[in-house]
């Protein structure tokens, strides 16, 4: 085999290992990236309501990033009216990871309180927020997030309670409660609901 003939043939297998490579990475299906952490078990789910005040709807949802959920607390004119909702679930990290844990909502409140607490245990990420309309009506609103980094191979809570108070007046929630529990790794949420 002569010099050109060994060229020829280093080259046209050099061609084929591309067309192979091209190949593979066009039709072979793209590999998700390993969840860092694993939930145990379900949401547990408490509500109270009492004096005409509205059950509130909650629906919970996980994908490979961490869950979702959303609380619809509705409205209501009827005097000393109060909801509360208390949710927990236990979950474990298998990579040391940033979580994240994000609270948005909008609600329409006069002689109301709004107390919203959400905390992960052993010093994860924790909000606490509360919202009060004395006389007139207001606005109350959030975009909070807190981020913490957690260790590996640990169990942990996280617990969420809301709560509406009414005195007199009158509550209308029209952007629900929208919780987040995500790993740092995960993409956006604020870019999935167009904030």
């Amino acid at each position: 085999m002569g010099i050109r003939a060994s060229i020829q043939a280093s080259a046209s297998g050099r061609c084929r290992r591309v067309i192979v490579g091209a190949l593979a990475a066009v039709l072979l299906p793209a590999v998700p990236a390993l969840a860092t952490i694993s939930f145990l078990g379900s949401w547990k789910v408490k509500t109270k309501t009492h004096d005409g005040a509205p059950k509130p709807i909650v629906t919970t949802t996980d994908d490979a990033s961490g869950t979702h959920v959303t609380i619809a607390m509705g409205s209501t004119t009827s005097r000393d009216a109060e909801a509360r909702v208390t949710l927990t679930r236990k979950f474990r990290m298998l990579d040391e990871e940033v979580v994240n844990l994000q609270h948005m909502f909008s609600s329409l409140i006069r002689d109301t309180s709004i107390r919203f607490k959400a905390k992960v245990n052993e010093g994860g990420p924790r909000l606490d927020e509360e919202f009060k309309a004395k006389g007139d009506a207001r606005t109350a609103s959030a975009n909070e997030i807190s981020s913490r980094r957690l260790r590996p191979r640990r169990t942990y809570t996280v617990k969420i309670d809301l709560k509406y108070e009414n005195e007199h007046g009158s509550w209308e929630n029209f952007d629900p409660h929208r919780i987040w529990l995500t790993t740092q790794a995960s993409p956006s949420k604020l870019a999935m609901t167009g904030v």
